[in-house]
């Protein structure tokens, strides 16, 4: 009974509810982050272009999960070029080869792409 009067006097009795609603909320947190492993996310930041001008805001809430691979240009412009000739705008494709600077013209992918073009372009002419 000493014990019991001695819990639940005002001060004592409050700092053991506080204490042990702490450990409870602690020891949730605990099993939760366990549970759902790693919280890191990746965030996508937009860079003004070289004139100053202001990317879209549509990626400011693009939140990832994982690591994004890195950006490589060259790349895109190949999907972009393959992506004209698989739709049969070779023209296009061969602007979009034209427009690439000198020295990343003269890659084998690239000269593949430009004959795949020039073929096309020839099979419209004798159609």
């Amino acid at each position: 009974m000493n014990l019991f009067q001695v819990v639940t006097t005002p001060f004592i009795f409050e700092a053991l509810i506080a204490i042990v609603g702490v450990v409870t909320v602690l020891t949730l947190s605990q099993l939760r982050q366990e549970r759902e492993k790693d919280e890191w996310v990746y965030l996508a930041q937009t860079k003004p272009d070289a004139d100053g001008d202001t990317p879209p805001h549509r990626l400011d809430a693009v939140v990832m999960q994982e690591k994004p691979q890195p950006f490589n240009e060259m790349a895109t412009q190949m999907e972009v070029i393959e992506g004209y000739l698989d739709l049969g705008l070779a023209r296009e494709a061969l602007h979009e080869i034209e427009s690439l600077p000198e020295h990343e013209r003269e890659t084998p992918q690239l000269e593949q792409l430009r004959e795949r073009a020039m073929r096309l372009i020839c099979g419209e002419e004798t159609n």
